[in-house]
């Protein structure tokens, strides 16, 4: 019984970045995102916020409901207003690991 303890509270310690970085590579996911996301998307968290533009990639990360489940979903969305991004799998797992490694602790 103590080892099922044990092993709940290793899977439940780890941190956003610690979960992103099993996922892919959040240097390859920064990466795609300046080719792809950076002219419309803060993918830094570092520009001021415009009112009606995309959210920054550290709003995303930081939201409750975002998950790597969703996030995979959303990429592989067409939606009106972003390019057909067609990522590869390996291409959305380094997505995905990038802006879950922006969620603040």
């Amino acid at each position: 019984m103590r080892w099922i303890t044990v092993v709940a509270a290793t899977l439940m310690a780890g941190t956003g970045a610690a979960r992103a970085a099993d996922i892919g590579q959040p240097g390859m996911g920064r990466e795609i995102a300046e080719r792809w996301c950076a002219e419309c998307h803060d993918i830094t968290g570092t520009l001021p916020r415009v009112l009606d533009g995309p959210p920054s990639f550290v709003t995303v990360a930081n939201k409750p409901e975002t998950t790597a489940a969703g996030l995979r979903a959303f990429l592989h969305t067409p939606h009106a207003q972003m390019p057909d991004l067609a990522l590869s799998r390996e291409e959305t797992d380094h997505m995905i690991a990038y802006i879950l490694g922006l969620k603040r602790r």
